[in-house]
């Protein structure tokens, strides 16, 4: 894999698992804001939302290196790649395109980062399978 393809790959899954890890994060600590102030509460999600990001960008950086994988690993790999740039799509996409919604991101988070995440699982799948019939 090209060096350019490969950082690129590894930053657009970081993006979107930071992302949508801090997200998640921020909407379990809300509950907290009469103990936390929302300063700590902000921070704190951050720290929360950069450690699983690391793990899926360390995933994909060590699984791309590797010219041998196996069947999880090239099916994980594309549902990673293809469920970032889908999530990142559907949750970018309506704040650029409508402002006004409120409710645009939940696209990103409901519909197409899962979506791409499962036709990305396949495609990983069939590129391995063809992959080991040519070989």
């Amino acid at each position: 894999m090209k060096i350019f393809l490969k950082y690129f790959t590894v930053f657009i899954c970081f993006l979107a698992v930071f992302g949508l890890s801090s997200v998640i994060a921020g909407a379990i600590l809300v509950g907290l804001q009469k103990f936390i102030p929302l300063f700590i509460q902000s921070i704190i999600s951050y720290i929360i939302a950069f450690i699983p990001a690391f793990f899926v960008a360390k995933l994909v950086w060590k699984n791309t290196t590797i010219n041998k994988l196996n069947f999880f690993s090239s099916a994980l790999i594309g549902g990673f790649v293809l469920g970032s740039i889908g999530f990142l799509g559907g949750f970018v996409g309506p704040i650029i395109f409508m402002p006004s919604s409120n409710q645009g991101p939940l696209l990103g988070i409901f519909i197409t980062g899962p979506l791409g995440f499962i036709i990305g699982l396949i495609i990983g799948a069939v590129y391995y399978i063809v992959k080991i019939r040519k070989q």
